[in-house]
């Protein structure tokens, strides 16, 4: 899983974001970022350009997190929702950390075109488009609720992107299946962000059902078949 980098040092650019020390940015923050970033661009520089848009990569080979595996030819492994959406995130966090730091003036044009690179989010066909977790992938239930990640963990689809592509996550939040496990926290915020209907109301449920007599939470609901602990 490609993406898997960025999310590693993702959480250094929230603890600077929420308390901004510029020791820390330069010396902790920054310097992680920018290494991901560097390889996040060199692994986009081995990456086809796609057929039917040329001025964009077909990011791959990378896995859905727990979905599909490494499949023939490649076939469930290209264009990942969570890869594009943490590379997005990572592009930009290196590009506002070097502006804030005032260096790295070549790696920011290079990350700024990476960006213009990536591929779309993919989604199924259609006029009621709903994003899936790689091209070509049908909707499925999903363990990780992939189709929600360009909003949480993501960060890159907010109340403040385009009624377009708020209308296209929330529709696909709003009807993604899964099994139970992982998404809790991930469905719950993305509703939450996007403000959603009844958002309060499915974070209730969800963590109650989850709820057990001595006030832990299960990975699961509570008498589920799988993942009891």
């Amino acid at each position: 899983t490609m993406g898997v980098p960025a999310f590693a040092v993702q959480n250094l650019w929230h603890r600077y974001k929420y308390a901004p020390d510029r020791g820390y940015l330069e010396q902790t923050a920054y310097p992680a970022i920018r290494d991901v970033a560097i390889f996040q661009a060199n692994y986009m520089d081995q990456c086809e350009p796609a057929a039917a848009r040329p001025a964009k990569v077909v990011l791959a080979p990378g896995v859905s997190p727990e979905h599909w595996g490494w499949t023939r030819n490649f076939e469930r492994n290209r264009d990942g929702t969570f890869d594009i959406a943490m590379f997005r995130f990572v592009f930009k966090a290196a590009i506002e950390g070097a502006g804030l730091l005032k260096r790295d003036e070549t790696l920011v044009s290079r990350w700024e075109k990476c960006l213009e690179r990536l591929p779309d989010y993919p989604t199924t066909g259609g006029d009621e488009r709903v994003v899936v977790d790689v091209r070509d992938a049908p909707p499925i239930t999903y363990n990780i609720a992939i189709p929600a990640v360009p909003v949480f963990p993501g960060d890159q689809v907010t109340w403040f992107s385009s009624a377009t592509e708020r209308s296209l996550l929330a529709r696909s939040i709003d009807r993604l299946k899964w099994n139970g496990n992982n998404s809790s926290v991930i469905v719950s915020v993305a509703r939450a962000r996007l403000s959603m209907p009844s958002s309060a109301d499915f974070m209730r449920s969800t963590f109650r059902d989850r709820l057990k007599p001595n006030g832990t939470l299960g990975l699961n609901r509570v008498g589920a078949g799988i993942n009891r602990n």
